[in-house]
């Protein structure tokens, strides 16, 4: 299905969270295959390559970070999110940690993306965070329907 000599689309959504930036994409949108998975990220981020000019990173760990979204896997929560770190210079995504700024733009998506019903005057998102497993209530401003 995924060949690095073909053009593949993968639907992707670029959003900064506090002091980061980093790429959010859906797991179904992947491969099941994590190795082939984290290739392809890494190809899209341009590493490895400190500059990452021949992708989307920024060439900095502040704007080489990734949100792997998918349906919740507990009913406690609206949206599932993994963090990865991309590495600049290394061909490794590092799941091992967590990022409470893209946290912050997680909880957006999924409000925008329709994974949690708006609801005046605040919209809460329960985020499963699967590299601590824990669930984080993201508050969303609403206001006449709309994303404040």
């Amino acid at each position: 299905m995924y060949s690095f000599g073909q053009l593949v689309k993968i639907p992707a959504v670029i959003m900064r969270g506090g002091t980061s930036k980093g790429l959010i994409l859906r797991r179904c949108d992947l491969p099941q295959d994590s190795a082939l998975r984290d290739q392809i990220i890494l190809r899209m981020f341009g590493s490895p390559d400190s500059s990452q000019i021949d992708g989307l990173g920024g060439g900095t760990s502040l704007t080489s970070k990734l949100a792997l979204i998918g349906p919740p896997s507990t009913p406690k929560a609206h949206i599932d999110y993994t963090f990865g770190q991309v590495s600049l210079e290394k061909n490794v995504i590092d799941y091992k940690v967590t990022c409470g700024n893209l946290l912050a733009a997680v909880g957006l998506y999924a409000a925008e993306e329709g994974y949690a019903t708006l609801t005046e005057p605040i919209t809460e998102v329960r985020i499963y965070n699967t590299n601590i497993d824990k669930i984080i209530v993201a508050e969303i401003p609403v206001e006449q329907g709309a994303i404040k």
